[in-house]
């Protein structure tokens, strides 16, 4: 059995808006699978889907996905830019696991970044 991470979905209310503002900052490609889901790619293989949800949105904070980049504060100005607001800016976590942020996207949804440096 392994631990890493295999699947992700992520609730929207929008999924044009959303694969925009995930395709633009992360670099995710898409392919649609039916009318309201939308299943991604991540640049290292890692994949899941946008699901269209009109009649429950995300929770204020539920279960927070990291998601690996190699400038923080270069990604924070793009999610600010593309729609999405930060909610803690980079932060160290110490000189030994680096550092994170979080952020909302477009579609209300908590998750963080980290990086190393």
């Amino acid at each position: 059995m392994h631990g890493g991470i295999c699947y992700i979905e992520i609730p929207c209310r929008d999924i044009k808006r959303a694969k925009g503002f995930y395709s633009k900052v992360f670099g995710w490609s898409f392919k649609d699978e039916g009318e309201g889901y939308s299943m991604f790619e991540t640049p290292e293989g890692i994949g899941g889907s946008l699901e269209l949800r009109k009649d429950q949105y995300p929770q204020e904070r539920g279960i927070t996905l990291y998601i690996e980049v190699d400038d923080i504060p270069e990604c924070l100005k793009k999610i600010k830019e593309l729609g999405g607001e930060i909610v803690k800016g980079k932060t160290e976590i110490s000189p030994e696991f680096g550092f994170f942020a979080i952020f909302k996207d477009t579609e209300n949804n908590i998750l963080g970044l980290w990086s190393g440096k």
